[in-house]
């Protein structure tokens, strides 16, 4: 299943304008007759992209172009395009049971489109279904795509506000066949939330002015308790800290948190009093544990069972009875903190290293798990942890980062998904080192190809050229913008496997950058002097102190290319 056509009368950028996404048909709508007609394309080699991998399309053109407003109406067409669409569109839907053409015309007495194939005509409701829809922008202003839930957005602007993006890597680099290709950061940096007695004193500031009133003289100390208690804990981590404290603080935080919960929500002035004892009882200990927090939330759970537990309000939803939910919440804890302790204490010189630990009240603790071995102890480790805190890499690139939550992100979802995939992907290139961009779409379509459960379809908006010589010429979309207006710009060229000088002789991209005309000029006499150097004579020494002046890397990383190449068939 798969998007293979969309024309819109009017779309931002867009007017009159067809879009062409599949690689087997050319579809072209005429709106003055309101005729569809469909021819075939000569056809790609078998599983060309891989296996499941239906169509990969890439839309290319400089900045302002409309790449960006093309994935916008794609993913419009996809969800709500009623809302957001406020014009004529037709898309089309290629399938295993046929094409569906999908419509929307806003005069009501208009008849629906004719067509010259075998098909389904229908009337567009609110959005297309049995196509998962994934999109991923490596821009921060991707938020502004206006895109609703039923679009799954990985964009870099969300990705960074969540823990998923350092476990989707990890996972990834995991995969011995599909994050092999890559070096594997050997250092984690994770900074943990520290002990702090205002966790505490909001319990007591959410309460009714009547129950606090009503609490023995020992509890209304509390505050000073447990202030004391977290104190005492403190000073002694700021002088010495150890892996085990690590265990320790996430501990009490966590018991701590859910005691605030149990407080907060409860209908039950009783129930309160209770939950606040015990906790007084909590911060008696001398010397507090992991093992007295696990007895602790022990005797919470048996208690909330008897109690049969109920709050005003939970997770937003009705008021309902909440016991099932606490214990399962405290089963799950203790659980989590079982398994930690076992893999920060047993496992600290089998699996990892712990490197540069330190605590204070202000920040927390903050240390480095050093790893050779990328095991899934270690994965399991950084798993958990990320529960807690917030961990990154410490020996990783941006550029790495950059290609790698691109593709652990995909390799996250497709992993998921059973329908068939539609994935858009924007500025895919950007960020990335040369290098990278030129096994980015292999790279890719491999993940697509290894682990999709059904079809996958993949749309690509770049300017790299590198990236533009993995691109069929029936697979490639060229743009442009004239007086504010988004055109397809018609291609005899073929860019697949083409040189990068190739490309700047049919004016893709040099002809249109914004460097400086002596820096154009040099950049192109360096690709003269390669390309019409018929004698087999050795390039100059100017030739070579020109190419070191060059600080673009795509530039620089091509005619470099071209240079061994040209050395080695002298």
């Amino acid at each position: 299943m798969e998007l293979s056509f969309i024309w819109v009368k009017k779309f931002n950028s867009l007017v009159n304008f067809s879009l062409n996404l599949s690689n087997k048909y050319q579809y072209k709508y005429d709106s003055d007759t309101n005729f569809l007609s469909r021819s075939n394309d000569s056809p790609l080699p078998k599983d060309f992209f891989g296996k499941g991998v239906t169509s990969v399309t890439g839309i290319f053109g400089k900045n302002g172009s409309g790449k960006t407003n093309c994935l916008k109406l794609i993913g419009s067409i996809m969800s709500r395009a009623r809302s957001r669409i406020d014009s004529d569109f037709i898309a089309v839907i290629d399938d295993v049971d046929g094409p569906v053409v999908y419509f929307r015309f806003k005069e009501k007495d208009r008849l629906d489109p004719t067509i010259d194939f075998s098909g389904t005509i229908k009337n567009y409701g609110d959005d297309i279904r049995g196509l998962n829809t994934v999109f991923l922008s490596n821009t921060f202003d991707s938020v502004d795509m206006g895109f609703d839930k039923k679009i799954m957005n990985l964009s870099i602007a969300n990705r960074g506000k969540s823990k998923d993006e350092f476990i989707d890597i990890i996972e990834f680099l995991t995969d011995k066949e599909l994050g092999g290709d890559f070096p594997k950061p050997s250092e984690v940096e994770v900074v943990l939330k520290p002990l702090r007695s205002k966790n505490f004193n909001s319990i007591l500031l959410r309460l009714e002015p009547s129950l606090i009133y009503n609490l023995n003289s020992e509890l209304s100390d509390i505050n000073d308790l447990s202030k004391k208690f977290i104190d005492r804990i403190n000073v002694r981590l700021r002088k010495k800290s150890k892996i085990y404290d690590v265990i320790l603080v996430i501990a009490i935080n966590e018991t701590i948190n859910i005691f605030r919960s149990l407080c907060q929500r409860s209908n039950n002035e009783e129930e309160v009093f209770n939950y606040l004892n015990m906790l007084l009882n909590y911060f008696k200990f001398d010397k507090p544990s992991v093992g007295s927090s696990i007895d602790q939330l022990q005797e919470l759970s048996f208690y909330i069972e008897n109690a049969r537990v109920s709050v005003s309000s939970l997770d937003n939803t009705i008021e309902r009875d909440a016991t099932e939910y606490y214990k399962d919440k405290i089963s799950k804890l203790i659980d989590s903190l079982e398994s930690i302790s076992t893999l920060l204490e047993v496992m600290e010189y089998s699996v990892f290293k712990v490197d540069d630990i330190s605590y204070s009240s202000v920040d927390g603790f903050k240390f480095v798990l050093g790893n050779d071995n990328y095991s899934e102890d270690y994965l399991d480790s950084l798993s958990l942890l990320s529960n807690y805190g917030r961990l990154s890499f410490r020996d990783m690139s941006s550029g790495q980062k950059a290609i790698l939550g691109i593709l652990a992100s995909i390799y996250s979802q497709v992993k998921r998904k059973r329908n068939a995939t539609l994935i858009m992907l924007d500025e895919a290139d950007l960020y990335l080192h040369p290098e990278w961009q030129l096994f980015f779409v292999k790279k890719m379509t491999e993940i697509l190809s290894s682990l999709n459960k059904s079809s996958v379809q993949l749309i690509i908006t770049s300017h790299s050229p590198l990236i533009m010589t993995d691109f069929p010429k029936r697979c490639l979309i060229l743009l442009e913008n004239r007086n504010k207006e988004t055109f397809i710009k018609k291609n005899s060229f073929n860019p697949f496997g083409a040189n990068l000088y190739e490309l700047y002789s049919q004016g893709f991209f040099l002809k249109e950058s914004k460097v400086g005309a002596l820096a154009f000029e040099k950049i192109t006499s360096l690709i003269n002097e390669i390309k019409y150097n018929t004698t087999g004579s050795p390039l100059h020494e100017d030739f070579y102190l020109t190419l070191d002046l060059i600080s673009d890397e795509v530039s620089k990383a091509e005619i470099m290319r071209l240079t061994k190449k040209h050395d080695k068939d002298i």
